[in-house]
């Protein structure tokens, strides 16, 4: 695989090899909530569910990512891009998205299209397998991550379809993004998907007390299955890597010999 030409205006600022891009999920871009087998996740019912969004926005078209790829793609060689993190939508792979559901062929040969554009353009895909949008089945069946038991089946066999069937190209995967605020949006406030807490004023069901730290333990604990089921079973013949992304704040002094901008610094902290 070759790379985008060096970009001489950051010559100094940043090493050689450095991969630098942007980041999108699936519910933000795709569109096509209902295209070519795709199951409905929480995300899409979240949105139609009148007073969730305040401008009754939903996810149904979004930016059309899943018909306009390749000129997406043509943008971001455009700017030069060296990498893309996106997600996969669990339920545009996996209709109903359990363990013993079938998979969804379309939704795999979209992301294999996507794969390629992205490779032929040579800029490198980071791949999220969980950005807060699981099927609703799940959902409906056993309450999805509030049941860490049934969950982490589905969500081990999940990642197994994706690395059996796109880990020949993907090499730095993702099991979750931010699993932190899915938790404390979607259970402790309730103004995400699934939208549950002790606010009944917006949300009918919910323990802001208990249910984002249940939820929390179910994603660590699937995290933890899904890396190692790749770190023996993928890893030795695909050689890639698996992670999770975090979110935090962190702040640095503009001079680190400034007393000023050392104490600034410690403040945003």
């Amino acid at each position: 695989m070759g790379s985008q030409p060096f970009d001489e205006s950051i010559r100094g600022a940043l090493p050689r090899d450095f991969i630098w891009g942007f980041a999108t999920a699936a519910a933000q871009v795709e569109g096509a909530w209902d295209k070519d087998g795709k199951g409905v996740s929480i995300w899409d019912t979240f949105a139609h569910t009148p007073g969730k969004v305040k401008d009754g926005s939903t996810g149904d078209d979004a930016v059309k990512s899943y018909d306009l790829y390749k000129t997406d793609v043509e943008w971001l060689r455009k700017y030069k891009v060296t990498g893309y993190r996106f997600s996969l939508s669990w339920s545009r792979i996996i209709s109903m998205g359990g363990k013993d559901d079938p998979v969804n062929e379309e939704g795999i040969s979209y992301y294999n299209r996507f794969i390629d554009e992205l490779l032929a353009n040579n800029i490198t895909p980071f791949v999220t397998l969980f950005h807060s949008d699981i099927p609703q089945a799940l959902e409906d069946r056993y309450g999805g991550m509030l049941n860490k038991d049934a969950y982490t089946p589905d969500f081990v066999r999940y990642a197994r379809v994706c690395f059996e069937r796109f880990g020949d190209r993907v090499k730095n995967w993702i099991t979750y993004n931010e699993p932190g605020v899915y938790s404390l949006a979607g259970y402790a406030a309730g103004v995400h998907a699934p939208g549950r807490s002790s606010f009944r004023d917006r949300n009918e069901e919910g323990d802001s007390s208990t249910e984002p730290f249940i939820v929390s333990h179910t994603e660590l604990v699937s995290h933890a299955y899904v890396a190692d089921m790749y770190k023996r079973e993928f890893k030795p013949k695909q050689k890639g890597s698996i992670m999770i992304t975090l979110h935090g704040n962190w702040s640095e002094p503009w001079d680190v010999h400034d007393p000023l901008d050392q104490e600034a610094a410690e403040r945003a902290r």
